[in-house]
């Protein structure tokens, strides 16, 4: 118990200055990467002694290696039995709680693939973003053939029906505008949500996409993906790197002054992070502009690639 608390120290020394260094003028995407890696880290130190028969694996976000300082940290478990392994999974998750790792988890075993593909569309968008971190290497690549072997023309279709409707629903409850006065940056349209149902749309219709486990942000390499193969020009491409950097660092700078996991832009939030990215009190409305612009874009090139998958 004591070498878990000095690991636990460690990791939130190293988490404050990580979130304290943070401001308008840093990457959001080497801050993700770096949040992301001392996470990883910090679970492969916990579980250094620790041997089962269960892989783990990051998701979500946490595997994208996008995470705001207070989103969720996803983990995905995956077993052959979970009656089998019940005990040792508890007591994994026991030692990463008392290690500084507050992780949310799942559970899952090889049949739930065909289970949620046709019945769950969000626990199985899940599947496709993990990242193997510790455990059993074998049953996660098992896993991942399985996952790929799922997907066939019949699946895509459903499944990027099921996306496009998604959409739908969403902007219905969020808004379906990219220049809301308030937006939630994450769901509202225009938010980091379009650029993601697009990856993920993507990942289905081109399965190479799904096993990529670089050094990278997810968005990163799904826009190397789209200049690549010429899916649109090298100048968009830019454009929507630059505007989904822009829409995600709001979002850590939200997360880091209110300490909690907002996403809700109110305009208090937007008159202290324009100061943060150094513009002037009275200013805001150009701050909002480029703001409004980022999201534009966002929506522009996801309506795009939808109109284009229907």
């Amino acid at each position: 118990m004591l070498r878990l608390l000095e690991i636990k120290k460690g990791f939130l020394k190293d988490r404050e200055i990580l979130f304290a260094e943070y401001n308008g003028k840093s990457d959001a995407f080497v801050f993700s990467k770096n949040y992301s890696l001392l996470i990883e880290d910090t679970i492969r130190i916990i579980l250094a002694d620790k041997k089962f028969s269960f892989a783990l694996a990051s998701a979500g976000s946490f595997s994208r290696r996008e995470l705001s300082p207070y989103s969720d940290i996803d983990l995905m478990i995956i077993t052959e039995s979970i009656e089998k392994d019940a005990a040792d999974i508890q007591k994994v998750i026991t030692n990463l709680w008392d290690g500084g790792i507050e992780a949310s988890h799942t559970v899952r075993e090889l049949p739930d693939i065909q289970k949620y593909l046709s019945t769950d569309l969000h626990a199985f968008t899940q599947f496709f973003e993990t990242r193997f971190i510790s455990g059993d290497a074998d049953l996660y690549n098992r896993w991942d053939n399985a996952l790929h072997n799922s997907i066939d023309d019949n699946s895509k279709k459903i499944l990027i029906t099921n996306f496009v409707e998604d959409v739908r629903q969403r902007h219905e409850k969020y808004g379906d505008s990219p220049k809301m006065l308030e937006p939630n940056v994450k769901m509202s349209a225009g938010g980091l949500r379009d650029f993601q149902s697009i990856e993920w749309m993507m990942m289905i219709s081109n399965k190479p996409l799904l096993n990529s486990q670089h050094e990278l942000t997810q968005a990163e390499i799904f826009i190397n993906h789209l200049k690549k193969n010429n899916l649109t020009t090298a100048a968009e491409c830019k454009r929507l790197l630059e505007s989904y950097k822009l829409v995600l660092s709001i979002r850590h700078l939200l997360h880091t002054t209110t300490k909690s996991k907002t996403d809700r832009f109110e305009f208090s939030g937007q008159t202290k992070l324009a100061a943060m990215f150094g513009y002037e009190e009275t200013d805001l409305m150009s701050f909002m502009k480029n703001y409004f612009a980022a999201a534009n874009i966002i929506f522009r090139v996801s309506h795009s690639i939808i109109k284009k998958f229907k």
